[in-house]
């Protein structure tokens, strides 16, 4: 028997592990985050990243971004959502950037779509 999409367990994607989101991680991740474009560029706060981070919702699943047990980054997705997961939000930090993570995302996102029969991916891309 397979995991359903999105299990909260630790999912190897080569470049990056992915660690479920816990409530001891998010001091660590809300400031770093809110120092990277989009979310510097129209002034989301650090407590409001926690806030965002903390709070459960249905068809959440939030994911530290790891390489070499450090954080680099934070993922959250929704799914159910429409026809496909919804990539809610991924934040990559820049140490880590350049290095294939977010295609690695990607493609573990299209995989476990797919294990629900579907093919479609939802994203919201900003150019800066």
């Amino acid at each position: 028997m397979t995991d359903a999409p999105f299990a909260a367990r630790r999912h190897a994607l080569g470049p990056v592990d992915l660690v479920p989101l816990g409530p001891q991680a998010i001091p660590d991740l809300a400031p770093r985050i809110a120092t990277l474009d989009p979310w510097k560029r129209i002034g989301v706060a650090p407590e409001a990243w926690a806030a965002r981070m903390a709070k459960t919702t249905p068809g959440g699943h939030r994911f530290v971004l790891e390489c070499e047990g450090a954080a680099v980054g934070y993922l959250s997705i929704r799914h159910p959502f429409m026809r496909g997961p919804y990539l809610e939000t991924i934040a990559v930090f820049p140490q880590a950037q350049g290095h294939g993570i977010a295609r690695a995302v990607i493609d573990w996102m299209a995989a476990e779509a797919a294990k629900d029969g579907e093919r479609e991916i939802w994203l919201c891309v900003t150019e800066w």
